[in-house]
């Protein structure tokens, strides 16, 4: 990708046609790089006085999904071992009530025991739609 310089202007001040010729050029290239990046379709650049990083995103159902930095990505893995864990201490309690005689306090206990199963669950389900979004 050839590095093109643009003439400066006059006074040694480029004028705004001139940076704005310069920022075209520079998208060009970032878009043949982004091109060759699988996990981004886009990319946001702030002004360097924002002392903000670069936002790369890419296009999932629809919607636009940012970036997520590893440690975050780490951070789900994380918690779904601990949901995974929690969901089969919720099934060996549901066991061990299913032996015992059924009485109304035991329905009840039972009663709660599947209403965390199922919200677990569906902590899990959003842990995986997750990591989809972040493509981990």
């Amino acid at each position: 990708m050839p590095n093109t310089t643009v003439p400066a202007a006059a006074e040694g001040v480029p004028t705004e046609a001139i940076i704005e010729k310069r920022i075209s050029e520079l998208v060009n290239e970032i878009s043949e790089l982004l091109d060759q990046y699988p996990r981004a379709d886009f990319v946001t650049i702030a002004g360097r006085s924002t002392k903000q990083r670069p936002l790369f995103g890419a296009k999932v159902d629809g919607g636009a999904v940012w970036d997520i930095p590893p440690s975050a990505i780490s951070g789900i893995l994380s918690v779904q071992d601990l949901l995974s864990e929690t969901a089969d201490i919720a099934r060996l309690v549901n066991m061990a009530l299913d032996s015992i005689i059924i009485d109304e306090e035991v329905k009840a206990i039972i009663a709660g025991m599947y209403a965390i199963e199922k919200r677990i669950g569906l902590a899990m389900d959003g842990l995986e739609k997750a990591k989809y979004l972040a493509r981990a």
